[in-house]
């Protein structure tokens, strides 16, 4: 195999995000990001339905331009639904995959 196969399916399979949570996560993103488009995160939103850990995920958008151009406040705010998730858990919950029928293998 050439090496830049090698390296390809390495990148596959070791560094590919699995949407499969074990812990609460927030992701912060602003949605004019010039360097990682915001569609990302909706990408990995997908990931995450489809692994059934919605419950565990919490998107935080920032509405402004710029990579991580975060103020302290939206870090802050983003902190707050963190420790809420980890301090007062709601309860797990299928997701709604329903609502993905273009991507989900079941009925």
């Amino acid at each position: 195999m050439p090496p830049i196969r090698r390296r390809c399916k390495n990148i596959a399979l070791n560094y590919q995000t699995t949407g499969l949570l074990t812990v609460p996560l927030v992701t912060l993103h602003t949605t004019l990001d010039q360097q990682v488009p915001d569609w990302h995160e909706r990408l990995y939103r997908v990931k995450v339905i489809l692994r059934d850990s919605l419950a565990l995920h919490q998107y935080v958008e920032v509405n402004t331009y710029g990579h991580c151009n975060f103020s302290a406040n939206d870090a802050l705010g983003a902190f707050g639904k963190l420790m809420t998730m980890v301090y007062s858990p709601t309860a797990r919950y299928p997701s709604p995959r329903r609502y993905l029928p273009m991507i989900s293998h079941s009925p």
